[in-house]
């Protein structure tokens, strides 16, 4: 694997029984750029990043993330050495599932620590203090970590989701429709603030979105997922001059027209 690739996806196959989802899927992740995902309802783009974290264990192909090949590691190596590697790659992500994934039982700074506690033996002050510095860093109060989840507005809590994500400082953040339920203005500022990381912490970012405006405000590359495979990847001004009848579509359509304008 190049080292200029945070992750890389070779031959992945993933299927639910009767129903084929990918087929000989390849995607290539540059380090320290922002990718973002595209597909239809239904086309397997949660899927795909479930395959890239291990929750979802593809039926063919390779997971290669920051130079660890995890589906080789997981086949030929010992126990300890593939349950190593795979908790070496673990410290590398981090992610922000769809509506945040916050467990409702623990406060906010809990949430933020629980990664922490999974992978470090850190006293409880070190623990506060690196819970009180992520929030800090997605602009969210202090004392929004003494609340719990559902008494956070709705951008708060992919705010504090985002904080969790960012706990044990990862190389790659993978999210999964962070702007989906936000009002426009409270969007545009979550595309700022993931810019505003990004370059501050040298981040490489996967993003699954519908919000064409989110492609435009962040993404370096978009890749369509279509056909259950990456039909296509490259700038959004590159996609929009595919001959691809899905393609045309999506980017045509009245919504996505209307993120172009808006962009342009």
């Amino acid at each position: 694997m190049s080292e200029e690739l945070a992750i890389s996806l070779r031959g992945i196959r993933n299927s639910f029984g009767s129903a084929l989802v990918h087929e000989n899927l390849n995607l290539d992740i540059k380090r320290g750029e922002a990718l973002g995902l595209i597909g239809g309802s239904g086309s397997g783009k949660s899927v795909l990043l479930r395959t890239i974290i291990g929750l979802n264990k593809q039926s063919a192909g390779e997971v290669t993330v920051m130079g660890i090949n995890l589906t080789r590691a997981e086949k030929n190596f010992s126990l300890a050495a593939s349950t190593a590697a795979w908790q070496n790659a673990r410290r590398r992500w981090g992610v922000l599932f769809q509506d945040g994934a916050l467990f409702s039982s623990l406060t906010v700074r809990e949430n933020i620590e629980l990664p922490l506690r999974v992978f470090y033996k850190f006293a409880r002050p070190l623990l506060d203090e690196v819970a009180g510095l992520k929030l800090r860093l997605v602009g969210l109060p202090p004392d929004s970590g003494e609340k719990y989840p559902s008494e956070l507005s709705g951008g708060m809590r992919k705010r504090a989701a985002l904080a969790r994500a960012l706990a044990m400082d990862p190389a790659i953040l993978l999210l999964d429709e962070p702007t989906a339920g936000l009002d426009p203005i409270a969007a545009a500022a979550f595309d700022s603030l993931i810019n505003t990381l990004r370059k501050a912490l040298g981040l490489t970012v996967v993003m699954i979105t519908h919000d064409i405006d989110s492609l435009y405000a962040v993404c370096d590359r978009t890749a369509v997922l279509a056909e259950k495979r990456i039909l296509a990847v490259g700038s959004l001004a590159e996609l929009l001059r595919l001959n691809n009848p899905w393609v045309r579509e999506y980017f045509s359509g009245v919504r996505g027209r209307s993120g172009i304008e808006a962009t342009s």
